[in-house]
């Protein structure tokens, strides 16, 4: 991967720490190199995984290939795609040679008014306006047609294309599952004053009605009788972009914010 980058011109660097804020570093990369399309960096770092080691088994008497939680040199390549907007491809260096694909819809659809000659003005990760909200509404609806195998599989190939030949001759194809998704419902305002008149009263709604069992049954968990139940997280706080309300089970949120007020 790095003479790739190294043929493509990219800023390659390797990280002391997996603390460090990559997408802050990458965009600061591309605003330093005005790099508005294309690929940014090839970023490195040392991160937890899970690959195969060799244990023996005590019972047995025998050495056993087994997968456990090792850490190992994971690769950030990020990028600015002409299609999708912004994102990046991480590879797991070891095998099974993971691979974690980041896109955002809202950098998608970005680029896809862009294509199309449509007007809109964005805040950070928010669309404040857009010039024909029925035409971005139906583009929205076209990235659920996606391939998304096709899609994954060359977006990976073209971060690492040295991955098609690692197993050879083995020719191994990759399955591809959601691991962390957000579902977001936009609602524009005409006004900030006309949203502010609202919003204390979605804020109170919020805190004080949505329960427990009606977050949990929200969130999939239909069936809660007898059953040991998760906690069940509220936090309100008002940050740069607005005041932000999110209840959370587990890994999965539901979360109503004031953006870009």
């Amino acid at each position: 991967m790095n003479r790739g980058a190294k043929d493509l011109g990219i800023e390659v660097r390797y990280l002391m720490s997996s603390g460090v804020d990559k997408e802050k570093l990458a965009r600061q990369i591309a605003a330093d190199k005005r790099i508005t399309e294309g690929s940014i960096c090839l970023l490195s770092v040392v991160e937890p995984c899970i690959a195969p080691m060799v244990k023996g088994n005590k019972a047995s008497k025998k050495l056993e290939l087994v997968m456990a939680p090792r850490k190992c040199v994971f690769v950030y390549h990020y990028f600015n795609d002409p299609v999708f907007g912004f994102g990046h491809v991480r590879i797991q260096s070891w095998a099974p040679f993971n691979i974690f694909i980041c896109l955002n819809g809202r950098h998608w659809l970005e680029r896809q008014l862009q294509k199309q000659g449509i007007d809109y003005v964005k805040d950070g990760n928010c669309f404040v306006r857009i010039e024909d909200i029925a035409a971005a509404q139906v583009l929205l609806h076209e990235q659920l047609k996606t391939d998304w195998a096709k899609l994954l599989n060359g977006l990976a190939l073209g971060s690492c294309p040295a991955l098609s030949q690692i197993l050879r001759p083995l020719e191994p194809e990759y399955y591809w599952s959601a691991d962390e998704t957000e579902w977001a419902t936009d609602i524009m305002f005409k006004s900030v004053e006309a949203l502010e008149e609202l919003f204390p009263s979605f804020v109170h709604h919020a805190m004080r009605v949505c329960d427990s069992s009606s977050v949990m049954k929200y969130l999939g968990r239909r069936n809660l009788a007898g059953a040991a139940p998760d906690e069940v997280i509220s936090d309100y706080r008002r940050r740069y972009e607005g005041i932000r309300v999110k209840h959370s089970v587990n890994y999965n949120s539901v979360k109503m914010y004031n953006k870009s007020r």
